[in-house]
């Protein structure tokens, strides 16, 4: 595995872990509340940036020679 897939994985991680603090504190909150505006920005920023790596990633693989491993698609993710 590649050392930059290694940093990817990791961050991954670390948004999963964020996530799962951050909807805990946004369940507790009003939707009228700055902090809670706050708290979705943050996690789409998150997503959004994580989502981009993700899709760069893919792209520098598809477009390498063939390793012969199988492709699969996350299909029916939300």
């Amino acid at each position: 595995m590649h050392e930059r897939d290694r940093e990817l994985l990791a961050r991954i991680a670390a948004v999963n872990r964020a996530c799962g603090e951050i909807t805990i504190r946004l369940l507790s909150m009003h939707p009228d509340d700055e902090a809670y505006a706050a708290g979705l920005l943050q996690l789409g920023e998150a997503f959004q940036h994580l989502g981009s790596e993700l899709a760069e990633r893919a792209t520098d693989l598809t477009s390498m020679p063939s390793t012969g491993h199988a492709s699969s698609t996350a299909g029916g993710w939300a």
